[in-house]
């Protein structure tokens, strides 16, 4: 799991705004959420609602991890029902006296007499007693329902951050069990195409049902699933499109709780005389979004205004009449400015 503060200059803030950016690492353990993971997570949120800013959770694990210790995987054997032939089952797990001696306490056993050599494929050691594997506690942290308590701490901790600050989720791969819960406890969800948001695996529900039902994960928490029940509210075709989703919602909501809401700067602007006037790069915008008439009509005003200019500082050489007629003209000009600029 990690967890960055990061600070974004957006349209909206120039001078910069922060978000807490929470993500699992799928390289390490599939993903997985264990208590190690579940505590940064928990904690990087913490933070953010202390800050009172928006918290952006990328989401791409297999959800809470349960697992077996690797020191009893390298040293158990299988006691077999026949064992000339596998394909008839396992009767149980088993351990040597002194593997269990070195595993101690990872390790619950209760012997089993055996006849010597019964089903017992060692070789030249023998074994009168097999110490049958009852519980598996392991050395390692995480293994069982350790796992299950953190899940339910950072699905606490996210509705508590639903209701004091903005949260938004991005499925950018397969989502299972806690890490579907995370995403939907939050404010919203963008959702990648080919990342399925589910709680159990399509083999497992087909085990279950006997037969074949599901073809795949998307079957079950694909775009077309999860984007008409609701709780994927975008979609994405890449990761780049969905960043630009996030950054694009990030500007409807305040840099922090309790913030102005973001606004973008004005593109008017006005003259000396307060009235509305269209700089040049807005009289290019306007001359693309006005119909041919109104351009032209901007157009001849402008050409107007440049002549009037022109008449009213030579006024040595200009009557009154005409002084009068540019101030017309003037007039004419500003209206056609404030008509063309509505």
């Amino acid at each position: 799991m990690l967890a960055w503060k990061v600070t974004m200059c957006t349209p909206e803030y120039p001078g910069g705004r922060d978000i807490v950016l929470i993500s699992n690492d799928i390289t390490f353990a599939n993903g997985t959420f264990g208590p190690p993971e579940d505590a940064v997570f928990q904690r990087a949120s913490e933070y953010a609602r202390a800050l009172g800013i928006p918290r952006i959770y990328m989401a791409a694990n297999s959800g809470a991890r349960l697992g077996v210790s690797d020191a009893v995987k390298k040293s158990f054997r299988v006691q077999f029902v026949d064992a000339s032939d596998p394909a008839k089952g396992v009767q149980y797990l088993w351990l040597s006296a002194k593997d269990k001696e070195a595993l101690g306490s990872a390790v619950v056993t209760e012997a089993v007499a055996v006849q010597p050599g019964d089903g017992d494929e060692d070789g030249p050691e023998r074994h009168s007693v097999h110490h049958k594997i009852v519980a598996i506690i392991g050395h390692e942290e995480g293994l069982g329902v350790e796992s299950l308590q953190g899940a339910s701490l950072i699905a606490a901790e996210t509705s508590i951050a639903n209701r004091e600050i903005f949260t938004l989720g991005y499925s950018t791969a397969r989502n299972i069990g806690i890490g579907s819960y995370v995403l939907r406890l939050g404010h919203r969800v963008v959702q990648q195409r080919q990342a399925p948001i589910i709680l159990t695996g399509f083999q497992a529900l087909n085990k279950l049902l006997g037969n074949d039902v599901y073809e795949s994960n998307l079957q079950l928490g694909g775009p077309e699933v999860m984007s008409g029940n609701g709780v994927a509210h975008l979609l994405a075709d890449s990761d780049q499109q969905a960043v630009c989703q996030i950054v694009h919602w990030l500007g409807f909501v305040p840099k922090a709780v309790g913030a102005p809401l973001p606004l973008l700067l004005s593109v008017e602007a006005r003259d000396a005389d307060g009235n509305l006037a269209a700089t040049s790069s807005q009289g290019a915008v306007l001359a693309r979004r006005q119909p041919s008439s109104v351009t032209a009509a901007s157009t001849s005003s402008t050409s107007s205004t440049s002549s009037t200019s022109t008449s009213t500082t030579s006024t040595t050489s200009s009557s009154t009449g005409v002084g009068v007629e540019a101030a017309e003209a003037a007039e004419a000009a500003k209206a056609a400015d404030r008509k063309s600029v509505v």
